[in-house]
Order: structure tokens, then C-alpha cells, then sequence
């Protein structure tokens, strides 16, 4: 009775750890490219490549290749650009850029292309809702027609011009006769064959004749003659073709791996598209991006679905509001081993005087003061379908400047990523940048949720910028802490 008993518990205890995985995903056949698309004010987007997944390995995609362009950035790649999960448009790499970087770091790949917003579902639903619906004969036979077509009523035809009336033949009216075998038709009853018009009434390219002109001169033997060619017709086909004559090629979609090997891996490919010029690109060292966005390309199906944690607003807030405390404590902490002066630590002798008595006369130590941040960035994911909440907070703190020294200090930027448990969140990793010393901590920003491997396990894609350049790292929550996946050298 006991062993049935741990039987049937054990069954019970594994239901809710079987709904927190998906079914297993069978072995991709395909590559998979990782990019971001940062997009300026004027409106001109750059493609900068990230992973290549490709035969269970990741590579670094500016190098995977790069004979002399990298792989991930050949001509007429398309790439969809995702926002939480969700398709926003493609954008088509049409030419690739390098810019010498730093002495430290690489070279700097990005695509330029186009990119084309993806149709708005709610739009075309509703579209699709307000088409008239016509109701049919259910007894009569019906072929299925394109929109816009004739329909059952037949084609009208094109009003001929109008009929010119008859007129009787008048006797007395001159005629004009061509000697038999003259090659021409004899002209039709009430018509005049004259100069320039045949008989059916068309105007001809050849000028008339002189009536003067004796009648054996028209049909002279050793009159020259002028004959076309059968193959006129391939002539003009094969002109069209000739240097200078507008030809046109045409490349098909395996152009930029032509000499490539059979098994040579295949991004998604597209039609041509017109690039952006060099004047529309900004000043990328001057000039910030408005916005980030996550680009993948896979020849393969993929899954798109909404990673944004659903909950009512009051829980929203709750979390947002555990998270800047978790920021500020983390900012606290690193901070003050590395020699940022706070607010709090100034006031901290202070606030410790300062005490509250409770019913049981317990002392009860003042919180710290909140620290002033700017730039708040709270975004909660739901990356394992679990209904459970992973979210990544981030912000910028400014130090105000002190009367010794008038110069205003750089500012910091502290990042927290964290799961919730029991209604708290508990920390799964945090960075601290130092403006002092940015290759050792680097400032931290959140790109995007993603799946880098196409096997729906879920990681977050992070931008490192560095003293002399930008690394991206790919990292997935496990348990309780941020597995490194993949990070790229610094370009």
C-alpha cells in the first residue's frame, strides 16, 4: 500500500514540472543568424550580426566566412525583425560595410538594405470582416473566380468604330485597274486605291506615286526590292541583349554562393532591393540609435509568439518596483567598492539616529534614501511558458557634482535580471558599469528576448559597450543564475 502510494504521488508531484517544458524540437537541418537593427532619426537602419548557429555551433556571425563579406551578410539575405516575440517587418541586406575599429577590437561588419513593415493582423482582419458577403444559389452551379473578374455576365467587348453608311456605286466614277499578278489586291467597291491608303482603308508608310508615272515602271524586273529576314524576330530578341541596349540581368537567389560548396549552408533569401546610400547613413561613433530591435534569419519554420509576462497592472508595479530596489541595492554595493560616494553613505550615521519605536518597543532603522535614476528600462518576460516572470531592469544613475571638484562626474549604469519566486524576485544576475574603467565593467543595456538556436529555449540578448567598442552577449536564465551562451570580441 505504501509503494502505490509513492507511485501516485510521485505521478502527481511530476504534472507541474512536465507543463514548465515544451516538447522536444527534432534536429534543425538549417543556419540560424542572430542581428540587431538599429534604426537613427533620419530613418536609416544598419543590420550589425551577432551568432551563427549552424551544426549544433555557434560561430561569431561578422567572421563566419568573411571571403571577403561574412556569410550573414550577403546580398538579398532577408531577416525578419522581432519586438517580445513578434514579427515587426524584414529588412533585406543589399551590400555589407566594414569600418575599422579600435586597436583592441575587430573590424565592424553591418548590412545596408531595406526594410519593409509587416502587414497589421488587426487591420486586415477587420478589412476581411467588412468585404460584402454575396449570397448565391445554392442549386446553380458556380465556378470560383478571382476578385474582380467578369463573372457570369459575358466579356463586353470593345465598340467598334462606327460603320461608315453605304453608298450606291455611281457608274460615271473613275476606277483605277491593276494588271493581273501585280502582287496587289484590287481595290474594294465605293473605295479609291490612292495614295497612301491600302484597301482595307490603313494608312501605309510608302508615298504615292506620280499618275504620270507609266504603269510598266511599277512593275519593272530589275527594279530593286528589299526583303526581310525569317529570323527578324530573334534579331530584335538578340538586340536587346547587345551592349548599351538596356539589358537586364537577372540574379537568381543561390547568386552569392555560386561558387560555393553543395552543402554550403543557406540563409533565407529574397527578392532585390534597392540600398540606401551613403548620405542617408548617420555618424554611428556621434550619433545614438532611436531604437534596437532583435533580426533573425532562418531558412527553416519558426515560432512566433508573445514573451511579454501577462498580469494585472498592480502586480506590473509590484515587480518594477522590487526590481529598482534590487537595482539601487546592487548600485549600492558595487558602487561603494569601487569608490562611488552615494547619497545614502553620506547620510548613513544620520538615518541610523534616527529610530522608530513599535507597540513591543523594538528599534526599527530608517530605509536608506532612494537614489535619483534616469533612463528606466523594465521589461517582464515569460521565457519558459510557465506563467513564471524573468524580468530585466536597468537604469542610469548621475552623480552630482561636489563643490571641489565642479566638474560634473560620468554617470553609471547598473542592470538586474531576476525570476520570481513566492511573489518576489529573486536576483539572477546584475552588472555595475564604472565610466573609469570600462573594459573591466561595461555598461550593460538589454536588446531582446530571443531564441538563438531555433529550439524555443529562450535567452536574452545583452550590449556591452566598452571603452573602445561593443561586444553582445547572449545569455539564458537556468535556475537561478545567467548561463553565458555565447559573447562576441569587441568591435
Amino acid at each position: 500500500m505504501q509503494a502505490v502510494t509513492l507511485v501516485v504521488a510521485g505521478v502527481v508531484m511530476s504534472l507541474p514540472l512536465a507543463a514548465q517544458f515544451r516538447a522536444p524540437v527534432p534536429e534543425r537541418k538549417t543556419p540560424r543568424a542572430i542581428g540587431v537593427l538599429e534604426t537613427y532619426k533620419n530613418g536609416s537602419r544598419r543590420l550589425l550580426p551577432v551568432t551563427f548557429f549552424y551544426e549544433k555551433h555557434y560561430y561569431d556571425a561578422a567572421a563566419y566566412h568573411a571571403t571577403p563579406v561574412p556569410f550573414t551578410l550577403y546580398s538579398e539575405t532577408v531577416y525578419e525583425v522581432q519586438q517580445f516575440g513578434k514579427p515587426l517587418g524584414t529588412f533585406t541586406v543589399q551590400s555589407a560595410t566594414t569600418v575599422q575599429g579600435g586597436p583592441q577590437t575587430t573590424a565592424l561588419w553591418f548590412g545596408n538594405g531595406k526594410f519593409k513593415l509587416a502587414p497589421n493582423p488587426e487591420l486586415m482582419a477587420k478589412k476581411k470582416a467588412e468585404a460584402p458577403v454575396v449570397l448565391e444559389d445554392p442549386s446553380k452551379p458556380v465556378l470560383r473566380r478571382r476578385a474582380g473578374s467578369e463573372g457570369d455576365k459575358p466579356a463586353a467587348r470593345p465598340v467598334a468604330a462606327e460603320a461608315k453608311p453605304e453608298v450606291e456605286e455611281d457608274p460615271d466614277r473613275p476606277k483605277l485597274h491593276r494588271k493581273e499578278g501585280s502582287g496587289g489586291e484590287s481595290a474594294a467597291p465605293g473605295q479609291t486605291a490612292g495614295a497612301g491608303q491600302t484597301g482595307t482603308g490603313q494608312t501605309t508608310t510608302a508615298e504615292a506615286k506620280p499618275e504620270s508615272q507609266p504603269e510598266s515602271s511599277q512593275q519593272d524586273p530589275n527594279r530593286p526590292k528589299l526583303h526581310r529576314k525569317d529570323d527578324s524576330e530573334p534579331a530584335k530578341k538578340a538586340g536587346a541583349t547587345a551592349p548599351g541596349a538596356g539589358a537586364v540581368l537577372v540574379v537568381g537567389e543561390t547568386e552569392a554562393s555560386s561558387g560555393e560548396e553543395p552543402d554550403h549552408p543557406v540563409l533565407r533569401r529574397g527578392k532585390p532591393v534597392q540600398a540606401q546610400g551613403g548620405s542617408d547613413l548617420p555618424d554611428f561613433k556621434r550619433e545614438e540609435p532611436v531604437s534596437r530591435q532583435v533580426a533573425v534569419s532562418d531558412a527553416g519554420p519558426s515560432e512566433a509568439q508573445t514573451l511579454i509576462y501577462v498580469c494585472p497592472e498592480e502586480e506590473r508595479q509590484r515587480m518594477e518596483e522590487q526590481a529598482r530596489e534590487l537595482a539601487q541595492a546592487e548600485l549600492r554595493r558595487l558602487g561603494a567598492q569601487r569608490g562611488l560616494v552615494l547619497p545614502a553613505a553620506k547620510t548613513a550615521p544620520a538615518m541610523a539616529a534616527k529610530v522608530t519605536r513599535t507597540a513591543a518597543g523594538a528599534k526599527k532603522v530608517a530605509a536608506p534614501a532612494a537614489l535619483p535614476l534616469q533612463e528606466e528600462q523594465f521589461i517582464p518576460y515569460d521565457l519558459d511558458y510557465n506563467n513564471y516572470a524573468t524580468v530585466v531592469y536597468s537604469a542610469r544613475y548621475s552623480p552630482t557634482a561636489d563643490s571641489a571638484t565642479p566638474v560634473k562626474p560620468k554617470s553609471w549604469v547598473v542592470t538586474v535580471i531576476a525570476r520570481e519566486d513566492e511573489n518576489k524576485l529573486v536576483k539572477l544576475y546584475s552588472a555595475v558599469s564604472d565610466p573609469r574603467e570600462l573594459d573591466l565593467y561595461p555598461e550593460v543595456r538589454l536588446v531582446d528576448a530571443v531564441d538563438p538556436d531555433g529550439y524555443g529555449r529562450m535567452a536574452l540578448l545583452l550590449r556591452e559597450k566598452k571603452r573602445d567598442g561593443v561586444s553582445w552577449l547572449v545569455g539564458r536564465p537556468t535556475g537561478y543564475e545567467l548561463q553565458t551562451v555565447f559573447e562576441t570580441p569587441s568591435r
